[in-house]
């Protein structure tokens, strides 16, 4: 598959802070890729770097072939939504939209971002008045202005409730079946999981790995939890010894942690049936990216 942006041996430090240390990585057309890390990991900069807006102290970073900070062609391939975008707050949603459009030779006729951004409604209120989900999609609509190869988005739904943050995620799944690259940074780890075909682990600026969410997931060795009530006449040190499972008894539930979930269920069914107790509000919660960061 081709590969669209290359870093090689990557390093940015601010005076003793070193926020990027030795990063090599490839991110292939058409994908989505996510860098996952903790505040201050080092992913904006990171990202600032294959935007073009930082130089690399040291290594190489290539966009489509091209050098991000000296080349001109390259500003007109990528759209960028910066993690804090400050638009002129005196100008109307339609205003901006024009502005934006100009700056461009092939901008993507206006009528079109409206209709595919939901933006209809919000053309007359000025920039300043929208709530944080309505600030957000025009920003997206600016981002990809001129329909770009490559779209970055740091911190795409940061500080945004549950049901706009979805809102979001469909945008940036649409610009995947329109064959864009989309590179985002994230803390949330249901982002990660939810959009992109791999993650980069990023901590204290050093990739830690790149592949799949499940891979990762996998590879870290995130155990899932099987989880339900607890029978009165249960006797859960017993249930430990005979299965060679470590069970927690927290409140008035039972939780075992795995990596084989359907096989624990089948034992849990058999012991159930010859201790003569019943199963009640089983539920399972699968392991993801969130159990290692709260490890972290």
């Amino acid at each position: 598959m081709l590969e669209v942006i290359q870093l090689k041996d990557v390093r940015k430090t601010y005076g003793e802070l070193i926020a990027v240390e030795r990063v090599s990585l490839s991110i292939r057309k058409g994908e989505v890729f996510g860098v996952l890390g903790h505040n201050g990991a080092g992913k904006t900069t990171l990202l600032e770097m294959m935007e073009g807006v930082h130089q690399p102290d040291q290594g190489e970073v290539k966009v489509m072939g091209m050098d991000a900070l000296t080349s001109r062609a390259f500003k007109e391939k990528i759209g960028v939504q910066l993690q804090a975008t400050s638009l002129h707050h005196h100008l109307k949603v339609k205003e901006l939209l024009r502005l934006f459009a100009s700056f461009y030779k092939e901008a993507l006729p206006i009528e079109e971002l409206v209709k595919e951004f939901e933006l209809a409604p919000l053309l007359n209120q000025y920039f300043k008045r929208l709530s944080g989900g309505q600030k957000q999609k025009v920003s997206l609509a600016i981002a990809v202005i001129h329909n770009p190869n490559i779209v970055f988005l740091d911190e795409p739904s940061t500080g945004l409730d549950p049901g706009i943050r979805h809102i979001v995620w469909k945008y940036i799944q649409n610009f995947k079946k329109q064959g864009k690259t989309v590179v985002i940074t994230t803390h949330y780890m249901e982002e990660a999981e939810s959009l992109c075909d791999r993650v980069a682990l990023i901590e204290k600026g050093k990739v830690l790995t790149v592949d799949t969410p499940k891979e990762i997931i996998n590879g870290l060795n995130i155990q899932s939890r099987v989880i339900f009530i607890r029978p009165e006449n249960l006797d859960v040190g017993k249930l430990t010894e005979v299965s060679g499972l470590t069970f927690k008894h927290t409140g008035d539930s039972i939780e075992v942690k795995t990596n084989d979930v359907e096989k624990v269920i089948q034992r849990l069914y058999r012991w159930s049936e010859e201790q003569n107790w019943q199963i009640e509000g089983l539920r399972i919660e699968h392991g993801s990216l969130n159990d290692y960061f709260k490890s972290h």
